[in-house]
Protein backbone atom coordinates (compact mmCIF):
# COMPACT_ATOMS: atom_id res chain seq x y z
CA UNK A 1 0.00 0.00 0.00
CA UNK A 2 1.53 2.95 -1.05
CA UNK A 3 0.68 6.84 0.29
CA UNK A 4 2.07 9.93 -1.21
CA UNK A 5 1.28 12.38 2.00
CA UNK A 6 1.20 12.51 5.11
CA UNK A 7 5.01 12.08 5.07
CA UNK A 8 6.23 11.05 8.73
CA UNK A 9 10.32 11.81 10.16
CA UNK A 10 10.51 9.18 13.32
CA UNK A 11 13.49 10.23 15.46
CA UNK A 12 15.18 7.46 17.36
CA UNK A 13 18.05 8.63 19.81
CA UNK A 14 20.12 5.55 20.35
CA UNK A 15 22.87 5.89 22.86
CA UNK A 16 24.75 1.95 23.47
CA UNK A 17 21.58 0.45 21.56
CA UNK A 18 23.58 -2.38 19.79
CA UNK A 19 21.73 -4.61 21.22
CA UNK A 20 18.25 -3.39 20.80
CA UNK A 21 18.23 -0.63 17.94
CA UNK A 22 17.48 -3.33 14.96
CA UNK A 23 14.05 -4.84 16.72
CA UNK A 24 12.99 -1.46 16.89
CA UNK A 25 13.78 0.05 13.68
CA UNK A 26 12.51 -3.22 12.05
CA UNK A 27 9.15 -2.22 13.85
CA UNK A 28 9.06 0.78 12.01
CA UNK A 29 10.55 -0.75 8.53
CA UNK A 30 7.46 -3.71 8.90
CA UNK A 31 4.61 -1.19 8.49
CA UNK A 32 2.18 -1.16 5.88
CA UNK A 33 2.29 2.94 5.80
CA UNK A 34 5.64 3.61 3.45
CA UNK A 35 5.46 7.37 3.69
CA UNK A 36 8.28 8.07 6.09
CA UNK A 37 11.71 8.77 7.36
CA UNK A 38 13.54 7.43 9.86
CA UNK A 39 16.06 9.64 11.57
CA UNK A 40 18.38 7.24 13.96
CA UNK A 41 20.76 10.13 16.26
CA UNK A 42 23.58 8.21 17.77
CA UNK A 43 24.44 10.12 20.23
CA UNK A 44 28.13 9.24 21.45
CA UNK A 45 27.43 5.66 21.77
CA UNK A 46 30.62 3.84 22.81
CA UNK A 47 29.18 0.06 22.30
CA UNK A 48 28.22 -1.23 18.37
CA UNK A 49 25.70 1.04 18.09
CA UNK A 50 27.03 2.87 15.53
CA UNK A 51 27.85 -0.12 13.31
CA UNK A 52 24.29 -1.04 13.94
CA UNK A 53 23.47 2.21 12.56
CA UNK A 54 25.41 1.38 9.54
CA UNK A 55 23.91 -2.07 8.64
CA UNK A 56 20.55 -0.92 8.67
CA UNK A 57 21.48 2.26 6.53
CA UNK A 58 22.47 -0.32 3.97
CA UNK A 59 19.44 -2.18 4.66
CA UNK A 60 16.78 0.64 4.62
CA UNK A 61 17.44 3.54 2.34
CA UNK A 62 14.66 5.52 4.04
CA UNK A 63 16.68 6.09 6.72
CA UNK A 64 19.23 8.50 7.53
CA UNK A 65 21.96 9.00 10.71
CA UNK A 66 23.04 11.57 12.64
CA UNK A 67 26.36 11.28 14.61
CA UNK A 68 26.61 13.39 17.54
CA UNK A 69 28.39 13.32 20.54
CA UNK A 70 27.08 12.38 24.15
CA UNK A 71 24.65 15.42 25.22
CA UNK A 72 21.38 13.08 26.32
CA UNK A 73 18.36 12.12 24.57
CA UNK A 74 17.18 15.81 24.67
CA UNK A 75 19.93 16.85 22.48
CA UNK A 76 19.54 14.06 20.19
CA UNK A 77 15.97 14.54 19.92
CA UNK A 78 16.70 18.72 18.52
CA UNK A 79 18.84 17.31 16.21
CA UNK A 80 16.17 15.20 14.61
CA UNK A 81 13.66 17.80 14.72
CA UNK A 82 16.11 19.82 12.69
CA UNK A 83 16.51 17.47 10.00
CA UNK A 84 13.14 16.05 9.93
CA UNK A 85 11.50 16.89 6.37
CA UNK A 86 8.17 15.06 7.07
CA UNK A 87 4.86 17.25 7.44
CA UNK A 88 4.43 15.29 10.87
CA UNK A 89 6.80 14.14 13.83
CA UNK A 90 6.63 10.81 15.12
CA UNK A 91 9.17 9.73 18.07
CA UNK A 92 10.79 6.02 19.04
CA UNK A 93 13.13 5.27 21.74
CA UNK A 94 15.69 2.71 21.21
CA UNK A 95 14.61 -0.06 23.07
CA UNK A 96 10.83 0.01 22.41
CA UNK A 97 8.96 -0.78 19.88
CA UNK A 98 5.66 0.38 17.31
CA UNK A 99 2.75 -2.38 16.95
CA UNK A 100 1.68 -3.15 13.65
CA UNK A 101 -0.23 -1.03 11.50
CA UNK A 102 0.67 1.66 14.26
CA UNK A 103 1.59 4.20 11.69
CA UNK A 104 -1.46 3.49 9.37
CA UNK A 105 -3.82 4.51 11.95
CA UNK A 106 -1.58 7.44 13.17
CA UNK A 107 -1.75 8.99 9.86
CA UNK A 108 -4.90 8.06 8.96
CA UNK A 109 -5.96 10.76 12.25
CA UNK A 110 -3.72 13.75 10.47
CA UNK A 111 -6.32 13.69 7.40
CA UNK A 112 -9.51 15.64 9.89
CA UNK A 113 -9.77 19.33 9.47
CA UNK A 114 -7.59 21.31 11.68
CA UNK A 115 -5.94 18.37 13.78
CA UNK A 116 -2.35 19.37 15.32
CA UNK A 117 -1.89 16.36 17.33
CA UNK A 118 -2.40 12.94 17.51
CA UNK A 119 -1.75 10.34 20.40
CA UNK A 120 -1.61 6.29 20.13
CA UNK A 121 -2.31 4.28 23.48
CA UNK A 122 0.42 2.06 24.41
CA UNK A 123 1.50 -1.23 26.69
CA UNK A 124 4.10 -1.69 29.00
CA UNK A 125 5.81 -4.66 28.41
CA UNK A 126 8.22 -6.22 31.39
CA UNK A 127 11.41 -7.88 28.72
CA UNK A 128 12.01 -10.39 31.32
CA UNK A 129 8.55 -11.88 32.46
CA UNK A 130 6.68 -10.83 29.46
CA UNK A 131 3.89 -9.33 31.57
CA UNK A 132 1.89 -6.51 30.30
CA UNK A 133 0.28 -3.39 31.54
CA UNK A 134 -2.09 -1.57 29.05
CA UNK A 135 -2.25 1.89 29.67
CA UNK A 136 -5.18 3.90 31.08
CA UNK A 137 -6.36 6.65 28.60
CA UNK A 138 -7.85 9.18 30.53
CA UNK A 139 -9.90 10.73 27.85
CA UNK A 140 -12.51 8.99 25.41
CA UNK A 141 -11.77 8.15 21.62
CA UNK A 142 -12.86 11.55 19.92
CA UNK A 143 -11.63 14.82 18.56
CA UNK A 144 -10.98 17.19 21.72
CA UNK A 145 -10.61 20.71 21.97
CA UNK A 146 -7.63 21.42 24.06
CA UNK A 147 -8.96 23.50 26.92
CA UNK A 148 -7.30 24.48 30.03
CA UNK A 149 -9.55 22.65 32.49
CA UNK A 150 -8.10 19.68 30.61
CA UNK A 151 -4.13 20.47 31.72
CA UNK A 152 -4.70 19.00 35.42
CA UNK A 153 -5.99 15.32 33.80
CA UNK A 154 -3.52 15.33 30.84
CA UNK A 155 -0.96 16.13 33.69
CA UNK A 156 -2.36 12.75 35.52
CA UNK A 157 -1.90 10.75 32.30
CA UNK A 158 1.62 8.83 31.99
CA UNK A 159 0.36 8.72 27.96
CA UNK A 160 1.04 13.14 28.66
CA UNK A 161 4.70 11.95 30.25
CA UNK A 162 5.94 10.80 26.85
CA UNK A 163 6.23 11.32 23.20
CA UNK A 164 6.37 8.24 21.84
CA UNK A 165 3.13 6.77 20.20
CA UNK A 166 2.01 9.94 19.25
CA UNK A 167 2.74 12.51 16.01
CA UNK A 168 3.18 16.23 15.91
CA UNK A 169 2.22 18.69 13.38
CA UNK A 170 6.07 19.93 12.15
CA UNK A 171 4.37 23.09 11.61
CA UNK A 172 3.53 24.11 15.25
CA UNK A 173 6.97 22.95 16.19
CA UNK A 174 8.35 25.02 13.69
CA UNK A 175 6.13 28.07 14.00
CA UNK A 176 6.85 28.51 17.64
CA UNK A 177 10.27 26.89 18.00
CA UNK A 178 9.19 23.83 20.58
CA UNK A 179 12.23 22.35 21.71
CA UNK A 180 13.38 19.50 24.50
CA UNK A 181 15.02 20.76 27.44
CA UNK A 182 18.62 20.03 26.92
CA UNK A 183 18.96 20.99 31.31
CA UNK A 184 16.73 18.15 32.39
CA UNK A 185 17.83 14.85 32.54
CA UNK A 186 13.84 13.27 33.52
CA UNK A 187 10.78 14.79 32.74
CA UNK A 188 11.73 16.74 29.85
CA UNK A 189 8.74 14.79 27.79
CA UNK A 190 6.26 16.79 29.82
CA UNK A 191 7.96 20.09 29.33
CA UNK A 192 7.48 19.53 25.96
CA UNK A 193 4.36 18.12 25.74
CA UNK A 194 2.92 21.15 28.02
CA UNK A 195 4.77 23.02 25.27
CA UNK A 196 3.21 21.80 22.30
CA UNK A 197 -0.56 21.43 23.31
CA UNK A 198 -0.57 25.20 24.46
CA UNK A 199 -0.81 26.04 20.58
CA UNK A 200 -2.84 23.12 19.54
CA UNK A 201 -6.58 23.72 19.76
CA UNK A 202 -8.17 19.99 18.17
CA UNK A 203 -6.36 16.82 19.36
CA UNK A 204 -7.17 13.13 18.71
CA UNK A 205 -6.78 10.78 21.33
CA UNK A 206 -7.19 6.74 20.38
CA UNK A 207 -7.91 3.87 22.54
CA UNK A 208 -6.01 1.93 19.64
CA UNK A 209 -2.31 0.49 20.93
CA UNK A 210 0.29 2.02 18.77
CA UNK A 211 2.94 1.26 20.79
CA UNK A 212 4.66 -0.71 22.91
CA UNK A 213 7.23 0.41 25.97
CA UNK A 214 10.03 -2.52 26.55
CA UNK A 215 11.11 -2.04 29.96
CA UNK A 216 12.84 -4.44 33.27
CA UNK A 217 11.19 -2.01 35.47
CA UNK A 218 8.15 -0.98 34.93
CA UNK A 219 6.83 -1.39 38.42
CA UNK A 220 7.93 0.38 41.36
CA UNK A 221 8.07 -2.81 43.60
CA UNK A 222 10.31 -4.61 41.15
CA UNK A 223 12.79 -1.76 40.34
CA UNK A 224 13.01 -1.38 44.01
CA UNK A 225 13.45 -5.47 45.31
CA UNK A 226 15.84 -5.72 41.96
CA UNK A 227 18.60 -4.03 43.16
CA UNK A 228 19.65 -1.80 46.59
CA UNK A 229 21.58 0.61 44.41
CA UNK A 230 18.74 1.24 41.32
CA UNK A 231 16.61 2.29 44.61
CA UNK A 232 19.11 4.24 46.05
CA UNK A 233 20.09 6.24 42.23
CA UNK A 234 16.04 6.67 42.10
CA UNK A 235 16.18 8.21 45.70
CA UNK A 236 19.06 10.31 45.21
CA UNK A 237 18.66 11.77 41.71
CA UNK A 238 15.94 10.44 39.36
CA UNK A 239 13.62 11.79 42.25
CA UNK A 240 14.85 15.02 42.68
CA UNK A 241 15.43 16.08 39.14
CA UNK A 242 12.14 14.78 38.21
CA UNK A 243 10.12 16.97 41.58
CA UNK A 244 12.26 19.69 39.71
CA UNK A 245 10.86 18.99 36.36
CA UNK A 246 7.29 18.83 37.73
CA UNK A 247 7.62 22.24 39.83
CA UNK A 248 8.20 23.95 36.41
CA UNK A 249 5.35 22.28 34.40
CA UNK A 250 3.13 23.62 37.79
CA UNK A 251 4.83 27.53 36.74
CA UNK A 252 4.01 26.70 32.75
CA UNK A 253 0.47 25.75 33.58
CA UNK A 254 -0.24 28.32 36.00
CA UNK A 255 1.45 31.08 33.87
CA UNK A 256 -0.73 29.92 31.12
CA UNK A 257 -3.82 30.23 32.83
CA UNK A 258 -2.72 33.97 33.97
CA UNK A 259 -2.19 34.72 30.29
CA UNK A 260 -5.88 33.16 29.64
CA UNK A 261 -7.70 35.07 31.64
CA UNK A 262 -5.74 38.53 31.18
CA UNK A 263 -6.31 38.14 27.54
Amino acid sequence: MKYSSPYISIIVPAYNAEKSLKKSIESIVEQEYKSYEIIIVNDGSKDGTKEVCQELVDLYPTIRIIDSENRGVSSARNLGLEAANGDWIGFLDSDDCMLPRSLEVLADQTRQTDIKWIIGNFISQNEKSGEKILNRQYFNEKVHTGTLNELPVFCASRNFHCVWGKLYAKSVIKTHQIRFDESRKYGEDLLFNLKYISYVDRFVLLSCLCFAEMSIYFRFGEFRANSRSIYVLFLGKVMPNFCMTLMHACIFIINLFIITVQS
